[in-house]
């Protein structure tokens, strides 16, 4: 009985297309496995490592809007009509246990004490094909308040000049930031799409970059570049899902990214900038007569990364660099009649936003196909005025299947103190079970 009902439900294994999804009550991202009937292919087919990094077979498939057919039959008809003949849904769990100790932060927390989140992530995953030329995502979870909506995209094969296609894609993320429109690197600049679960190495995370956001992408992509224009707005989705405000007054996100063959390694580097003025509601601020007031938001920034992916004297090895900057704000912006510059750091003495800046380092090496072993350092100057934090991280990842993942890290973050006149540690243990099924 089980087994038809999950039949009739379509319910995937974690296999070929684990994308990465956002998260569940504040947690970092999980895998999406909805796309293992449409394609009859195993994880590793489109993985690198482990998921949810993705190797070129997976940019392939992600930029190819999801559409690509494999074994499961479709139902077709006039005017781009071809629908898999099941709704694919996936779900995906993960089991967190922390252990935190050190001189500064969470003292006498349940993070000090140990911590146990059961689930720390859990999901349901509904994508694929949606007609021959495009395809969707759309994440449902249970949170505090009820069933809630964690992000959706359509993603639209517009036309193709040469071997370029051209992509529309409209989403909204809780929680990824305008990556989420389209990213196919794993340095966590889209931070669900990443080599590791702990992500202190991924300069984009450290600085911001991965937050609420709801918008247009606009794609141009080919076989070793693409470019991304995005019209954004950096906005939270309450109740009433009002979301990305006046269409006529957004921010902008544009990514251009370069792939190459280096030396036998899948190579590819790339860079982001956020500019100009979206213009949304402040669910926080009410007017007398008890609507919400428009705030303008400016979110400015830029970042660098580069990875690297192949096999070192037998093992799988993957190598990632990231470098992020965000700029101070004016003393004057108030988000009502000037815009804020939402990365930028809190408000110093004289009300100006400081600025603040990332960089870091990843290698992660399997020792065999199953294990991996990952060091990740990193620096953070946060804006606080105390200088740069040091940031590192040990971690193991041993596959119990291809859809089953166990990682532990052990996480150290140094800083100044907040005299300034000595640096104090705080290390984290995690432990975490990671399913997709």
């Amino acid at each position: 009985m089980r087994n038809n009902f999950a039949k009739k439900l379509g319910l995937s294994l974690a296999a070929f297309g684990l994308v990465a999804t956002s998260v569940f009550t504040g947690s970092d991202a999980q895998a999406v496995p909805a796309f293992a009937r449409q394609t009859g292919m195993a994880c590793n087919s489109c993985h690198f490592q482990n998921f949810p990094a993705l190797n070129q077979m997976g940019r392939s498939f992600k930029a190819g809007s999801y559409s690509m057919e494999g074994s499961q039959a479709s139902i077709e008809g006039e005017n781009a009509m071809k629908l898999p003949d099941t709704l694919n849904i996936g779900a995906v769990l993960k089991m967190r246990h922390n252990k935190g100790s050190g001189d500064y932060t969470e003292t006498g927390s349940s993070m000090d004490f140990g911590r146990i989140d059961f689930p720390d992530e859990s999901a349901l995953l509904i994508g694929g094909r949606a007609s021959a030329n495009a395809g969707f995502l759309w994440e449902v979870s249970q949170t505090a308040t009820g069933p809630g909506l964690l992000g959706s995209k359509l993603s639209f094969q517009a036309g193709k000049v040469g071997d370029i296609d051209l992509l529309v894609i409209p989403y909204m993320t809780d929680g990824q930031g305008p990556t989420y429109g389209f990213e196919l690197l794993n340095t966590a600049s889209l931070g669900l799409q990443r080599y590791s679960e702990s992500k202190v190495a991924s300069a984009p995370v450290q600085v911001g970059f991965v937050d609420a956001a709801a918008g247009l992408d606009l794609v141009a992509s080919a076989p070793n570049w693409y470019f991304t224009f995005n019209q954004w707005a950096p906005v939270n989705f309450p109740e009433e899902n009002e979301q990305a405000g006046n269409l006529t007054t957004m921010a902008t996100f544009i990514r251009g990214v370069f792939m190459m063959d280096l030396a036998g390694f899948d190579t590819a580097f790339g860079i982001g900038m956020f500019s100009g003025t979206a213009q949304t509601l402040d669910h926080t601020h009410q007017t007398a007569a008890g609507k919400y007031e428009a705030i303008k938001v400016a979110p400015a920034g830029s970042y660098f990364d580069f990875q690297m992916q192949g096999d070192l004297a037998g093992m799988m090895t993957g190598i990632y660099v990231t470098s992020a900057s965000v700029p101070a704000g004016s003393a004057t912006a108030d988000g009502y009649t000037s815009a804020v510059n939402t990365f930028a750091a809190g408000a110093d003495a004289d009300g100006n936003f400081n600025a603040k800046s990332a960089s870091g380092v990843a290698a992660k090496i399997s020792v065999m196909p199953e294990l991996s072993l990952v060091v990740q350092t990193g620096s953070l100057d946060d804006g606080s005025g105390l200088g740069s934090q040091s940031l590192s991280d040990i971690g193991v990842q041993y596959m119990i299947a291809q859809n089953i993942k166990f990682e532990y890290n052990i996480q150290t973050t140094a800083k100044a103190n907040t005299a300034g006149d000595a640096y104090e540690a705080y290390t984290n243990n995690q432990m975490m079970l990671f399913m997709a099924f």
